[in-house]
């Protein structure tokens, strides 16, 4: 994950204007700039200058972002086909490899990519579709959302006609 230092959600007002210079720092002196402030991937204190260019006037806040890692969600299959009536378990360690474990992670199961709409009952998926798996860290609000192609093909049909050939 990374954070945008520049966005409205960090800087909420600043004196705007061709005198105006805003900078991003590592340090608080502002001696080591800060390489790209449009995508900060590292926990840690950094500092915004915003620089009046032609009094020479500076104000200097700092910022502590903590970055928290995003949770872990691997399928074993991207897509899985079946045939027949027989439905299909998601919760099952035949899609889901691996997760990041611990009461704070919640999975959910999904019908749509924007995860309005969950699906009923992810313990038998009876219909073809792409699904969406979320899994989501409740103290950080960190999520994975990850997706899966369920095919579900019918059953070949097959009558015998049995009659006595001896």
């Amino acid at each position: 994950a990374t954070v945008d230092l520049s966005s409205p959600g960090i800087i909420s007002y600043y004196d705007q204007g061709p005198q105006y210079a805003l900078s991003f720092w590592t340090d608080a002196a502002t001696t080591i700039p800060l390489p790209n402030p449009r995508a900060v991937d590292q926990t840690g204190t950094y500092y915004i200058r915003l620089a009046n260019t032609i009094t020479g006037c500076d104000t200097v806040a700092a910022v502590q972002l903590t970055i928290h890692p995003q949770p872990i969600l691997t399928l074993r299959v991207n897509d899985t086909t079946v045939c027949g009536a027989t439905p299909v378990d998601m919760t099952s360690t035949a899609i889901i490899a691996n997760s990041s474990q611990g009461p704070e992670y919640v999975i959910s199961f999904w019908t749509d990519a924007a995860l309005t709409i969950p699906l009923a009952n992810p313990q038998a998926v009876d219909q073809t579709g792409r699904y969406y798996i979320r899994l989501l860290n409740t103290i950080t609000g960190c999520d994975t959302v990850t997706s899966i192609q369920i095919t579900i093909h019918p059953q070949p049909a097959l009558t015998l006609r049995v009659t006595d050939t001896t």
